[in-house]
């Protein structure tokens, strides 16, 4: 049986490397074959204050932790490669749920993996489709409590999907109980599974020469800590060794000069006489290997963000709270022998405790896979739950069991009949989240493109390139597809056309999800056609063709919810008057600026312009609140399946200009060609620029989703909510943080600055 393991692996931090280790040869010694899931941890856990990032900018100066450091790096590096398999890199949603093909199980665990304070949903192992599968090991909250309700509830609701439940600490697993009304067992950190002597087959042995030292591992910032080490050391005559943090660390005396990795501290520990430490898995090393130690609360008590019940639940269940530092207690309170046979005999029934979990959790899930399972159908919604309503899925199934309909948050999605689909997997060829591919846009070509043409300009969302290319196309009898603005059903579609009378509806920016599925079902016949579109939709677009036209996708941050528009027209009929029935909508009205933008609506009547600092829906969709859950999943930010990507061109570089200018990407041969063409028809001035200026000035990541996305959505679906109450609550707050960084980033750089010269003097 093939597990997949679900934790942090990238912090070079040795109790994440240890444990990580010590659950896979757990789960190897116990006959599975493991991997660790290659996905890098994402914080969704809120925006920071600012104070809290001149905190964190002025502590990244004073303590600058060592973990850069590129020797330290490549022995963490080498350690994981020759002791860990891993899966294939998975960096969005989509990725992971491919697994559900590749691996029969799953585990997440150990480290403060389930910490409110850093919460990320896939590691609640959100990406599985069938809760059968699924265990939990050793996952940490790592705090007394869970503060921020939005987080409490959706880790309930997380937390309840799990057959085979477990926490690392106590407190964790009463927090999870209470939320979840179901019993959640505490087991052993994995670094406890293993004894000292498996520890010591992948020691670096004889790391240092140095025999009976005090080892020092201290990853808080408090120097009346180290001050009282100094004395212990000196009070009991024992040198010190420091495993440094900080750069700062290397001027105290006893510090390591060499990078240390964690087969080297695992040999540290083995060495030394006494430890000092203020970590978790350096009080747990110690234990386990029976040394006697003295343990540092790195966290106050105060202190929202405590994370001292992990340590003191370690010790509180091996009888070890004495060992905690406490000031006015001198050292002989310490060097006092520890009854590590004791010790010794409770964490071995906790070991076996922990082991028999584990073993008899992956055996259910075992029995269950061998008795068949879950059985269910083969198509894009079997283990898929990311779909950005293309519909091109619906134009390949011979069943007509797909159909594209709004969810109630207000998405285009894919529903599929389960009594008529054959299971013929025809749908998950053509998804875009489903195999996903792409040409990365690092080292490609990047140009800027300003039509010479006002005509075109003025009606453009940036420079006319999208324009140029149709007209490009139509003059070699390709079709053109694009997205074009319906009036009378108030909605955006994707339209083919060819003829130059039609090209003016696809000009301009329309900030809603478009039917794309009707224009997929006339490209099928289309053998020329030059193809606009959302990455995803060329992605689907390309996988319907082959390599049959030209596809061209555009610079994208995400879809807002059709329930907004509809709020949107509700708020334009009450304050102005206006029919939106019938209504004319421009969300980039060039006339009034480029950079500013500004959206106009219009009936038969009268006109609305507005800035989009007031507008209700163009605020709402600029921070994001409104998007498709895909577009916080978008595997497309730094790739693509198109042969141009375009956009508007951002940045200092074109500061002064007022009517727009294009950014166009050429990722293909294909692509190239039709630039080398536009440029010799002499429609518009296009200029080489560096690559760089795509990562520098668009969004290349993904954002995390608001934590209180779901309730604005939901309360989009009330009738008698107004648009202008839901901004008021949701979206205000976060324009106001907004300005209020605009202001104060300057202040950041230049305490930056500052910080630099007085430290670098």
């Amino acid at each position: 049986m093939k597990i997949g393991i679900m934790t942090w692996f990238q912090y070079h931090n040795y109790g994440t490397a240890l444990q990580l280790y010590a659950l896979n040869e757990k789960c190897r010694n116990l006959g599975y074959d493991a991997y660790t899931i290659n996905y890098l941890a994402k914080n969704t856990s809120g925006r920071q204050k600012i104070a809290v990032k001149m905190k964190n900018l002025i502590n990244g100066y004073f303590y600058k932790s060592v973990y850069g450091d590129s020797g330290r790096r490549r022995k963490f590096q080498d350690f994981l490669e020759k002791n860990v398999k891993f899966t294939e890199r998975c960096a969005t949603l989509g990725e992971l749920e491919d697994l559900n093909d590749s691996l029969d199980a799953f585990i997440c665990g150990s480290d403060q993996i389930w910490s409110p304070l850093c919460f990320d949903s896939h590691y609640f192992l959100d990406f599985v489709s069938d809760s059968n599968r699924m265990l939990s090991y050793a996952p940490s909250i790592g705090t007394f409590s869970i503060n921020n309700k939005e987080i409490e509830n959706r880790i309930k609701k997380l937390a309840s999907r799990f057959s085979h439940l477990s926490l690392r600490e106590a407190s964790g697993a009463r927090l999870i109980s209470e939320l979840t009304g179901r019993s959640a067992a505490t087991v052993l950190d994995p670094t406890l599974l293993l004894e000292r002597d498996e520890w010591m087959k992948i020691a670096k042995r004889k790391y240092i020469k140095q025999e009976g030292y005090g080892l020092v591992y201290m990853l808080g910032q408090e120097e009346s800590h180290w001050k009282r080490i100094g004395s212990f050391s000196k009070e009991a005559r024992i040198p010190v060794v420091v495993i440094p943090v900080y750069e700062r660390d290397f001027k105290r005396a006893g510090c390591l000069k060499e990078p240390v990795g964690p087969q080297e501290f695992i040999a540290l520990i083995d060495g030394a006489s006494f430890v000092f430490t203020d970590s978790f898995h350096g009080t747990i090393f110690a234990m386990n290997f029976n040394k006697p130690f003295c343990v540092f609360e790195r966290f106050k008590k105060r202190d929202s963000n405590n994370q001292n019940s992990r340590i003191h639940h370690i010790l509180e269940l091996t009888g070890l709270t004495e060992r905690i530092f406490k000031p006015g207690k001198r050292w002989d309170d310490y060097v006092k022998k520890i009854d590590f046979g004791r010790v010794n005999q409770v964490i071995g029934m906790l070991r076996k405790e922990s082991v028999s979990y584990l073993k008899e959790a992956l055996e259910q899930i075992q029995r269950y896979l061998e008795s068949g399972g879950n059985p269910k159908k083969k198509n894009i919604r079997t283990n898929h739950t990311l779909c950005c309503g293309c519909g091109v899925c619906s134009c390949v199934c011979p069943a007509n069991a797909i159909s594209i309909e709004y969810s109630r948050d207000g998405f285009k999605e894919a529903v599929i009949d389960g009594l008529k689909c054959i299971s013929c997997g025809k749908c998950e060829k053509v998804c875009p989240f489903v195999g996903i591919r792409g040409e990365g846009i690092e080292g490609h070509e990047v140009y800027s493109y300003k039509d010479l043409r006002n005509s075109v300009l003025s009606v453009s969302s940036s420079g006319g390139l999208a324009y140029a290319l149709s007209e490009l196309a139509l003059d070699s009898h390709y079709d053109v597809c694009g997205c074009a603005f319906d009036r009378s059903r108030q909605n955006a579609e994707h339209i083919v056309v060819s003829s130059r009378e039609e090209l003016h509806r696809l000009q301009g920016s329309k900030y809603m999800q478009s039917d794309f599925e009707r224009a997929s079902k006339l490209l099928v016949d289309s053998k020329k056609a030059v193809i606009f579109g959302l990455p995803c939709q060329i992605s689907a677009a390309r996988k319907l063709r082959g390599g049959d036209g030209v596809y061209i996708d555009l610079i994208c941050h995400g879809v807002p919810s059709y329930n907004l528009y509809k709020k949107y027209q509700d708020y334009l009929a009450r304050t102005y008057s206006m029919d939106t029935r019938h209504m004319d909508i421009i969300f980039r009205y060039k006339q009034s600026g480029w950079r500013e933008i500004y959206i106009y609506t219009a009936d038969s009547r009268k006109k609305h312009i507005c800035h989009q600092s007031k507008d209700p829906y163009f605020l709402s969709f600029e921070h994001g609140i409104c998007y498709a859950e895909q577009c916080f999943e978008c595997p497309f930010r730094d790739k693509s399946e198109a042969d141009l990507r375009i956009g508007d061109f951002w940045g200092p570089m074109y500061d002064s200009d007022k009517t727009g200018v294009s950014m166009a990407v050429v990722l293909t041969q294909t692509g190239r060609a039709w630039m080398e063409e536009l440029e010799k028809s002499q429609k518009g001035r296009i200029e080489a620029a560096g690559s760089e200026n795509y990562f520098r000035y668009q969004q290349t990541v993904n954002v995390p989703k608001p934590l209180n996305r779901e309730k604005f959505l939901g309360e989009l679906q009330e009738n008698s909510t107004r648009l202008e109450k839901l901004v008021s609550v949701y979206v205000a707050p976060l324009e106001k943080e907004r300005r209020f960084c605009e202001k104060v980033g300057p202040v950041l750089v230049f305490v930056k600055r500052r910080l630099k010269k007085a430290l670098f003097k």
